[in-house]
């Protein structure tokens, strides 16, 4: 994991490419934000 997509092979998890679903994980509960923003 975390490796390079060769070409004609399918986006492995751990690729290069963050995706937006991590980033809301972030600002969730473990944002470490206000308690009142729902994790979903």
């Amino acid at each position: 994991a975390g490796r390079p997509t060769p070409p004609g092979l399918p986006p492995q998890p751990g690729a290069e490419p963050p995706q937006p679903r991590r980033e809301a994980l972030r600002v969730g509960p473990a944002g470490g934000g206000p308690a009142g923003h729902p994790g979903s």
